[in-house]
């Protein structure tokens, strides 16, 4: 419902689901009537009174209609979260054009005729509508109150039309179903009510139950998330590069991978003169780089913070030579991240490559490439060391001939 739309007595959350049960109802109403119009159509082949009762039949099928139609304004408008109040109201109205078209059967009743049995069906026809819109309508004690007014008020002209020549009687008889059915329409009205309400509750409860699940399914994600992976750089974690070799050992592929460690030059330095924010500033712009060199591969490349300002790179399918380049890639795009405010040098990494063997843990690949690292800050930093040949490269597949 849009904030220029004014909410009405019937627009809030539980009067909205009285008037869902309202509606419900009355499609299951139009068809009880059109059966008793059925009824009355053919009754209008047999009595004495057809034309008068054709009339009668013509009135309650103009109410049955306009019924219909409102009803579907009123789902019309819960649906697409419009404003009900207007067309509950306009619903009211046509009720109580019902209720005149119901007491106007009983004036198609010639005087003469009223204790005969087609009288009496008509009558009980009229009855039953009473005690279905009673039924129909509880839901929304407006609709009801509206639809009964009018049916009141031509019930008591025809009391006053049948009490000179049938007496007391039937007013007496009148009066008592009347009580019976007032009393029936309030119960009914309650009921509609306390039902509502916990339909109402229920959905409400559902809603709540619904939110509170998505929040614990996410609160659990981010937790997974954090569990997994840096919350600095946004890179994987420790943990999750032990468990992610852990799965290139059960596929039983290592050899296919390369092991590229790297770690910051001098960074002790550039947290001193810039402070932890500089260091963390550098530490995201080397994360960001590693993160798109891994996605820039073919066969998905891994990369993961695994100490302070330590990283691995782990690269597949591809020879020593490319694992190079890879290399060589990641040290010139280290040399143009943005020194922070405060430090004067050039940001720098130095880099172990490796590959990984067949038949040895991930733990002793790092540690060949972690002292390739060694080696690499030990001839003056700001460059690459690579294994020599102890473990064998892959093999070579020239390209197809076009």
């Amino acid at each position: 419902m849009s904030k220029s739309e004014s909410v009405g007595r019937y627009d809030g959350a539980m009067e909205r689901e009285l008037i869902r049960a309202l509606i419900d109802r009355a499609q299951h109403s139009v068809l009880a009537n059109i059966f008793g119009l059925l009824i009355l159509i053919g009754m209008a082949f047999m009595v004495p009174f057809r034309e008068a009762l054709v009339v009668g039949i013509l009135l309650r099928m103009t109410a049955v209609c306009y019924t219909g139609y409102n009803t579907g304004r009123i789902r019309m408008a819960i649906t697409s979260g419009k404003p009900v109040t207007p067309e509950v109201n306009r619903f009211a109205w046509g009720m109580a054009w019902a209720g005149l078209t119901w007491g106007a059967l009983l004036f198609v009743i010639p005087l003469q005729e009223m204790t005969s049995l087609s009288a009496m069906l008509i009558v009980s026809v009229v009855v039953s509508g009473v005690l279905l819109v009673a039924a129909t309508a509880s839901a929304v004690p407006q609709v009801m109150w509206s639809y009964f007014a009018t049916f009141i008020v031509m019930l008591v002209a025809w009391l006053f039309y049948i009490t000179p020549t049938y007496g007391m009687a039937p007013v007496f008889a009148v009066l008592g179903l009347g009580a019976a059915g007032i009393s029936a329409a309030s119960s009914l009205t309650r009921e509609s009510n306390g039902a509502a309400k916990l339909i109402f509750e229920n959905r409400q409860l559902a809603e709540k139950l619904t939110s509170l699940n998505a929040e614990l399914e996410a609160i659990a994600e981010e937790k997974s998330h954090l569990a997994s992976h840096d919350p600095l750089t946004g890179l994987a974690n420790r943990r999750s590069f032990e468990l992610f070799a852990e799965n290139i050992t059960e596929a039983g592929d290592r050899s296919q991978w390369s092991v590229l460690l790297i770690d910051l030059d001098h960074f002790k330095e550039v947290n001193d003169a810039a402070g932890h924010a500089g260091g963390d500033a550098v530490l995201i712009a080397a994360g960001s780089l590693l993160k798109s060199v891994a996605n820039a591969l073919p066969d998905q490349g891994f990369a993961a913070r695994i100490g302070g300002e330590e990283f691995v790179l782990m690269v597949r399918g591809l020879r020593d030579s490319a694992v190079r380049d890879i290399a060589v890639s990641v040290n010139a795009r280290l040399r143009v991240v943005p020194a922070p405010d405060g430090y004067d040098g050039t940001i720098s990494g130095s880099i172990g490559t490796s590959r990984w063997a067949d038949d040895e843990p991930i733990d002793r690949c790092l540690q060949r490439a972690d002292r390739l690292l060694y080696d690499a800050k030990e001839q003056g930093r700001n460059r690459i060391v690579a294994s020599q040949n102890d473990i064998p490269d892959l093999p070579y597949d020239p390209p197809l001939a076009s």
